[in-house]
């Protein structure tokens, strides 16, 4: 609980259908760890989400980061994804140009607006 992190916060994202979790050793060294969710969207097809990538700061440009990516492409398409969505912050140039020797079919510029405390009703209907 030093980091900020609650056992009962992990169960509950582990919990959640689609969550995928992996951690990448090598040689018994800690090397990386992914999350990333199967997203069903409303017009019925599944996206891969990635959540997080991180790979220690000594432990990059060895595989790792690579490695995860490549499995979970693989679950992506044995889950029947037509997408793989990953964001990243404008700043961290380390992960732009890591997901972009991935070789993506499409690099895309938007706006992600944090709403913290916000609830907001996009459609609501009585019955």
């Amino acid at each position: 609980d030093d980091d900020g992190i609650r056992e009962e916060d992990i169960r509950a994202y582990f919990e959640q259908n689609g969550t995928i979790f992996l951690v990448c050793y090598d040689n018994g060294v800690f090397a990386g760890v992914a999350s990333a969710r199967v997203l069903l969207k409303p017009y019925g097809e599944s996206w891969l989400y990635l959540d997080e990538a991180d790979v220690p700061v000594n432990m990059r440009k060895q595989g790792a980061g690579s490695l995860m990516m490549k499995e979970l492409f693989e679950i992506a398409r044995e889950k029947g994804c037509v997408e793989v969505w990953v964001g990243t912050e404008k700043d961290n140039q380390v992960a732009q140009s890591f997901y972009e020797s991935l070789q993506p079919t499409e690099v895309e510029e938007f706006v992600i607006l944090l709403l913290s405390h916000a609830v907001v009703c996009l459609y609501c209907r009585e019955k």
